[in-house]
């Protein structure tokens, strides 16, 4: 029989709500066998529900066991009236990252000297806060040189990568990180404008064909897509600043775009079905209290 840990803390507002309550309504120190994470594993958990009538920006909100209540913070994520969020208090310390959306799937693409645009069947929608994460997989039987492109040097780790000759690298769960990522264009808005390249086997590329498939993945900040004039809302078109293209098309090229709370990327690739918030600390098998704090630390 499942044991619950069941905590209720009400915090004060946000500033600019005229009404709002968030509660840590119910948990769980003995997860057996009821919720999985993304990784496949029975971890504790706790569930904040929003009791009241607006939207609540959870940003530099935290969880705590000890004392000190800034144990783990979380990023921008938005949780609407009478919604919950579960929280994987399993010490991975990760931040939520929502499913990934497909914008592009194209057999036929050839890079071009310059933008190459991609316009997309279904617009994402940006929620103005969270950092944005783009998934590449690329795949060519009849591989020659990566496309040479524009980057940005980056103060954190902004994209991975993991190639495969023989096959296909898309179900890769790891790969090498950098600090570089190619020049983006949201809609009409540039992100990176950094004069670095890449060699014509040197990685991130975009449009990459040095191996047979390459799986990639880049992070743009929040604050570097609204310096840059993307406004929230829905996302029609992206491109890639190409300065010299490979000499072949793409048997496939797949781009899917997520909203998420990661900062830096870390060495395993975010999944495709996205992920949950995980504290780096976990719940005592006999029971504790979980403190929820207002971004005061009250």
């Amino acid at each position: 029989m499942r044991q619950s840990l069941i905590i209720v803390f009400f915090i004060g507002l946000l500033p600019g709500f005229s009404i709002g309550q968030l509660v840590i309504n119910e948990g769980s120190n003995k997860n057996y066998s009821t919720i999985s994470d993304e990784d496949g594993d029975y971890e504790d958990w706790i569930e904040i529900y929003n009791a009241g009538t607006n939207t609540i920006d959870l940003f530099n909100y935290s969880l705590s066991d000890n004392s000190n209540p800034r144990k783990w913070v979380f990023p921008h994520q938005r949780i609407g009236p009478n919604e919950y969020i579960l929280v994987f208090c399993s010490g991975k310390n990760k931040f939520a990252t929502s499913a990934f959306t497909q914008v592009i799937s194209d057999t036929t693409f050839q890079p071009q000297s310059g933008w190459n645009t991609h316009r997309f069947t279904t617009p994402f929608l940006w929620d103005g806060v969270s950092n944005l994460v783009l998934n590449l997989c690329t795949f060519n039987p009849f591989w020659t040189n990566n496309s040479i492109h524009a980057q940005t040097a980056t103060a954190y780790h902004s994209s991975i990568t993991a190639v495969n000759e023989p096959g296909s690298a898309c179900g890769y769960t790891s790969g090498g990180l950098a600090q570089q990522r190619p020049n983006i264009r949201l809609n009409t808005s540039i992100v990176g404008t950094g004069t670095i390249q890449n060699g014509y086997t040197d990685y991130p590329s975009a449009y990459s064909n040095w191996y047979g498939s390459s799986k990639q993945q880049y992070l743009y900040r929040a604050s570097e897509l609204l310096a840059a004039g993307l406004t929230p809302g829905a996302i029609d078109s992206l491109a890639f600043d190409v300065i010299a293209p490979c000499p072949t098309s793409f048997a496939s090229l797949e781009l899917s775009l997520a909203n998420t709370g990661y900062n830096s990327l870390l060495s395993q690739f975010i999944p495709s079905s996205g992920n949950w918030n995980h504290t780096n600390f976990k719940i005592s098998s006999g029971g504790e209290t979980i403190r929820l704090y207002d971004p005061s630390g009250g």
